[in-house]
């Protein structure tokens, strides 16, 4: 995959993981500014940390999929690989 956003891959070999996978990365990446309704009333940086650490179990999931490898730095992957970050 080209585009770091483009999980459709991950989407056709797990959609269960892709799900939890977007929904992460999302909540990590949201401004503290746009709060979303379930984050009211608990404190938005210990749930960040909570969702990152997440997110991170995630990717090792991720990981241990047959063809897939996740590169936290650049993209780097082989031939019959699939990247996506």
């Amino acid at each position: 995959m080209n585009d770091r956003s483009d999980t459709s891959i991950l989407k056709a070999a797990n959609p269960a993981l892709c799900a939890l996978y977007e929904n992460l990365r999302l909540e990590v990446n949201t401004s503290v500014e746009s709060n979303t309704p379930q984050w009211i009333g608990e404190d938005v940086p210990t749930r960040r940390l909570t969702a990152l650490g997440e997110l991170e179990r995630c990717l090792q999931d991720i990981r241990q999929l047959p063809g897939f490898r996740f590169l936290s730095t650049e993209p780097h992957c082989g031939a019959n690989e699939k990247c996506f970050y």
